[in-house]
């Protein structure tokens, strides 16, 4: 009985083809990409599409802004006191850089309300009173940008309290025990910081509704003014560019009229050192009779002609002519030292002259400028009131938002793919399993998921259809592993339950059995016979030992299909178990295995879900082959591996693996072969 269960049987050896599973997973490529697209489209388009509703509702619930630009160009002046001027005279554009810095400075800004009487606009001062939320200050951020946008949004967010609001802060702050240390602000005071806070937000408020630009080049300054209102805006513009004009003016007035002031002053100071001058040269003059130019000769004459008479006479130092040559010598030497001052005060009197004559003319000269003074800078574009808003640019933000959205969207859709361990495609079928991929079984018409009787139904009047060729497929695929020309006993199996083993045992044995084929059909899934239940065969109440211990009594226990006479079925009752004894009467199982093999020329089991009940443990010696079932967008990438690795454990003779209940639209990216009804099959059943 051994020799003939030796030939009647084949045990087939471990998958020599088997996959790795640690060899590197394959390459995204296009189609993959367009696979994706198409698999998670409702998911992308939802996302867009409640991105895009936001974002439309965000950008039209801003307020519409218009800007207005007035353009300036910086020129020398013609006075040298004037900072600006003397500088541009090299033009050098750094100059213009500093002018914008002027020009954004909060005194510059100041002077800019005060003309503009902002301080006193009861719609431009800000409520102090209004808290700005957070999509409050995101929107400013979005419509002005960043430059000197929070300073704005501060000021608008600036209250104004009451000075008993300000008190009551203040005493919070401070503490109950500041009383002891600090007087407490008089009411005056109060008021005075409130009107202080208020002018400093009108500064902010303005400053974030004008900016000034440099484009680095030239000495140009280009002012551009942005509010809700176009006039308003317009007229922003024009007046910081005509003030900053009029300043320029003013300093250059300024510097001009210090000069004439100092030169006055310098000139009165010249005039008395003049007349200083003079007097002290008339009164050297007069007293030492300087105006006698002849005097001094005379004088030395005299003193020569003495002391040719004291030689003459060779009276001694005591004589009368002695005393008179002392007396003439110390008139000369007086009347010389009185020349030389003479000399000095002249030479004093000529420079103070010259400086009088200097401070005069450049006296006049300033007081002759002062009137002709033109600006250091000039008003090339006057900016008009803008006829549209610049923003916000709601079909810019909206395109924008469009493509920034989609790929946010394909990269969430990405991201949630590579965290997705089900197995959707054949190839991550065999990566998982590490099985050679035999097939993959579309679902099912709607119709025949719904129905009681579908899937015979639809075999029945559709017995070529996408799904029926699939079911076929499987067959040759699962028996060309096979190496005998007799029965093949075919297992189906899976790791989890509702991965479709019942459904696709019966549609192997009815596809089978309308090819012309015997075939039974094994049902030990002994806890839901799904598959009995589809052909409308009656459980039977004998157990699994009872049936293949007597060969009598289990060939009583095979029922023929109602529907299908080549297809017999046979189930067994609840109570049924696969233990260590399954094979203890070795003469009826040979009787059985010898009996179905001869009978039959296709044997399907369909198996309880492995890692729930390993019963088909207990039948993989009486199996030629074992085909491993994955539900495509359902099973688990572990899962599959790890009951394929406990099958392979356990001697289950695995041959390869099937994606059962895979969409059409999954189809090119399930399999290298061609879809099963992908050409020519599609109106052979309703979709």
């Amino acid at each position: 009985m051994q020799s003939e269960r030796e030939v009647a049987t084949w045990t087939p050896a471990a998958p020599s083809g088997r996959i790795s599973k640690s060899g590197p997973g394959a390459r995204l490529g296009l189609q993959d990409l367009w696979g994706l697209v198409k698999r998670n489209f409702f998911s992308l388009f939802l996302f867009v599409a409640l991105g895009m509703t936001i974002v439309t509702a965000l950008v039209f619930s801003m307020q519409e802004r218009y800007s207005a630009t007035a353009v300036i160009v910086l020129e020398p002046g013609n006075t040298a006191f004037d900072t600006v001027s003397a500088r541009l005279r090299a033009v050098d554009p750094s100059v213009a850089q500093t002018e914008v810095e002027v020009l954004r400075s909060r005194q510059f800004a100041e002077s800019i309300a005060e003309r503009m009487a902002l301080f006193q606009d009861e719609s431009f001062v800000p409520s102090l009173d209004e808290d700005v939320s957070i999509f409050s200050r995101l929107f400013r951020i979005l419509q002005l940008g960043w430059h000197n946008t929070f300073g704005e949004v501060e000021a608008l967010g600036a209250t104004t309290p009451a000075p008993e609001a300000l008190a009551a802060k203040q005493s919070e702050t401070e503490g109950p025990n500041a009383a002891d240390d600090t007087e407490v602000l008089s009411e005056a005071e109060l008021i005075a910081q409130n009107e202080a806070l208020l002018r400093e937000a009108v500064i902010d408020k303005l400053l974030g509704i004008y900016s000034v630009r440099y484009p680095g080049q030239g000495l140009a300054i280009r002012i551009q003014s942005t509010h809700a209102d176009p006039d308003f805006a317009a007229r922003v513009s024009n007046v910081v560019a005509r003030t900053y004009i009029e300043e320029g003016l003013r300093r250059q007035r300024a510097g001009i009229d210090n000069a004439i002031e100092f030169l006055r002053e310098r000139s009165v100071v010249a005039i008395g050192q003049l007349t200083t001058r003079q007097a002290e040269l008339a009164a050297l003059i007069r007293l030492n009779a300087l105006d006698d130019s002849n005097r001094t000769e005379a004088m030395l004459a005299e003193l020569e002609s003495l002391r040719a008479i004291a030689d003459l006479e060779g009276q001694g130092d005591a004589s009368e002519i002695s005393r008179q040559i002392e007396q003439r010598t110390a008139a000369l030497r007086q009347r010389t030292q009185a020349e030389l001052e003479r000399a000095q005060l002249e030479l004093a009197l000529e420079i103070d002259q010259q400086r009088y004559q200097s401070i005069s003319e450049r006296l006049s000269e300033y007081e002759a400028q002062r009137d002709s003074l033109t600006p250091t800078a000039r008003h090339i574009t006057v900016a008009q009131p803008p006829r549209e808003p610049s923003e916000p640019r709601r079909n810019v933000a909206l395109a924008v938002a469009f493509v920034v959205l989609c790929c946010f969207a394909f990269i969430f859709v990405l991201f949630r793919e590579q965290l997705d361990t089900r197995i959707w495609t054949a190839a991550s079928t065999e990566m998982a399993s590490g099985l050679p991929h035999l097939g993959t079984i579309p679902p099912l018409p709607r119709a025949g998921i719904t129905a009681s009787d579908g899937l015979l139904t639809h075999l029945s009047e559709a017995p070529y259809s996408p799904f029926g060729r699939a079911a076929r497929s499987l067959i040759v695929s699962a028996s060309a592993k096979v190496d005998t020309d007799k029965c093949v006993t075919l297992m189906v199996l899976s790791g989890l339950p509702n991965e479709g083993k019942s459904t696709v045992s019966v549609a192997l044995s009815v596809c089978a059995a309308q090819d012309g084929l015997r075939v039974l059909l094994v049902d030990l899934d002994i806890r839901d016979w799904g598959a009995s239940r589809m052909l409308k065969v009656p459980t039977s109440k004998r157990t699994f030992q009872s049936a293949i211990h007597d060969f009598e009594v289990f060939k009583t226990e095979i029922r023929t299909c109602p529907n299908h006479w080549d297809l017999d079925v046979i189930n067994f009752g609840p109570q049924s178990h696969f233990g260590s004894k399954l094979w203890a009467n070795r003469d009826e199982e040979a009787l059985v295995e010898d009996y179905v093999r001869s009978t039959y020329d296709l044997v399907v089991i369909d198996t309880p879900s492995y890692q729930m009940f390993e019963d088909a443990n207990r039948l993989a010696e009486f199996a030629d082959a074992g085909v491993l079932l994955a539900r495509c967008g359902q099973t688990k990438e572990e899962s599959l591996s790890e009951t394929s690795d406990a099958m392979l454990f356990n001697k289950i003779p695995l041959v390869g693996s099937a994606l059962n209940v895979v969409d059409k639209r999954y189809a090119k990216r399930s399999s290298s072969r061609p879809y099963p009804g992908s050409q020519g099959h599609k109106n052979e059943f309703p979709v």
